[in-house]
């Protein structure tokens, strides 16, 4: 097969999968504005039931379709995310739970989890990402009780933390697609940081903060990928910005000092990589 056969090949697979899922996203419409307006007159278990079987269909596509090509495996993580979806939805509308579906997403968690563990995709790794997120908070939520709402968020950033911590572990073994694990891993983080400081969490903030610099800044040593070396400087900038604001009322010393300070680290670093630069041409 020639180069140009090749391209051609490459670019008509393309196009069929994109047709492909613009033909399913047509019917998933379709048939849920169809459904939606006779909805509300069905009772729980026929609801409840119309999800099951969609979870139950795109699961059977799933393992059918299998991963032995790159297409076949895009095609799976999408139905899988979708198989996903509507087992969580099935759970949750059959069980009528208002405040906080616990139970429907730790269910939905594992099984986009499984499908992950089968297929390594980017999306079934964001999926799963994602159903742990909201499971955290939905598991915060439960918790605390109704008349101390303002610890859930605190809570749930504590499951952000321990959640960002299995990521850059996982990242750092490979397990994962690392730049993607380590880029939701530090994501994590700094969501998790903010929430202590705005719910008046700030020594606590500040501390996970600096601890988070370090530790990132050490495995940046180590890995050398871009988001450890961002991360770090973001948190940290905000941090700062944030402690300055909070203790000294955001005075003109203060910031003058801050600027000051963060020019002179500027300049140098400027002046120790022209150094290393005029090592090696010499």
């Amino acid at each position: 097969m020639t180069l140009t056969e090749r391209k051609n090949e490459a670019r008509n697979s393309l196009i069929a999968e994109i047709t492909g899922y613009l033909g399913g996203a047509f019917v998933v419409i379709s048939l849920a504005v169809f459904v939606g307006e006779r909805f509300d007159d069905l009772d729980k278990v026929l609801r409840s039931g119309l999800f099951l079987a969609l979870f139950i269909l795109f699961a059977a596509l799933v393992f059918s379709l299998g991963t032995s090509t790159g297409l076949r495996a895009r095609l799976a993580s999408v139905l899988a995310l979708a198989s996903s979806i509507s087992l969580t939805v099935a759970l949750a509308t059959f069980f009528e739970i208002n405040r906080a579906p616990l139970a429907a997403f730790v269910v939905g968690s594992f099984a986009t989890a499984a499908f992950f563990y089968r297929n390594r995709s980017e999306l079934l790794h964001l999926g799963t990402a994602a159903f742990l997120f909201i499971t955290s908070i939905m598991a915060a939520a439960t918790i605390v009780r109704r008349d101390t709402d303002a610890l859930t968020i605190p809570l749930a950033a504590a499951f952000w933390l321990a959640l960002s911590a299995i990521w850059i572990y996982l990242a750092f073994n490979r397990k994962i697609q690392h730049v993607l694990g380590y880029s939701l891993a530090v994501v994590l983080l700094f969501l998790a940081i903010q929430a202590l400081f705005i719910q008046d969490h700030r020594e606590i903030s500040y501390f996970v903060a600096a601890a988070t610099v370090f530790a990132l800044m050490r495995l940046y040593l180590i890995e050398r990928i871009w988001p450890l070396l961002i991360a770090p400087l973001v948190i940290a900038s905000v941090s700062i910005a944030e402690l300055v604001a909070a203790t000294l009322s955001g005075s003109i010393s203060a910031v003058s000092g801050l600027f000051i300070a963060g020019a002179l680290l500027i300049a140098t670093s400027l002046f120790v990589i022209r150094s290393m630069n005029q090592k090696k041409h010499s």
